[in-house]
């Protein structure tokens, strides 16, 4: 039964994927040289971000790893009612969706104060 609701809504793909661990030196160093101002990576080739063609290309990470907690094992519950009406879910605009929510958790890794990264990470790393 849960099969046949994945199906009708999209995201079965998402079950069949396991979540990635690890490569955080990585991670840290993209962090470093974000820049909320204009949502780019400063890198030694030049200016590079996260684009909605990238989010479609890793779109295959959905409830553990697109909305997830710094746990990056749970999405955040308030998430749940875009979940309610299965019938519309597959119109909405989940990428777009998505890479708010990565530029957002971006915007505050990159805080001079923080001392620790959360949101969807691993789509930070398959991106990398």
């Amino acid at each position: 039964m849960v099969e046949n609701y994945l199906r009708a809504t999209g995201f079965f793909h998402v079950s069949r994927i396991g979540i990635i661990r690890g490569f955080h030196l990585m991670l840290n160093a993209l962090v470093e040289r974000w820049r909320p101002e204009t949502h780019s990576f400063v890198l030694p080739i030049g200016e590079v971000t996260v684009t909605l063609e990238d989010v479609a290309h890793i779109f295959c990470l959905l409830g553990s790893t697109l909305f997830t907690d710094k746990s990056t094992a749970y999405a955040h519950a308030k998430y749940l009612p875009l979940l309610r009406d299965f019938e519309q879910i597959h119109t909405y605009s989940w990428g777009a969706a998505c890479l708010v929510h990565l530029y957002r958790a971006l915007c505050r890794t990159s805080r001079y104060d923080t001392k620790e990264m959360d949101g969807p990470l691993n789509q930070l790393f398959v991106w990398a």
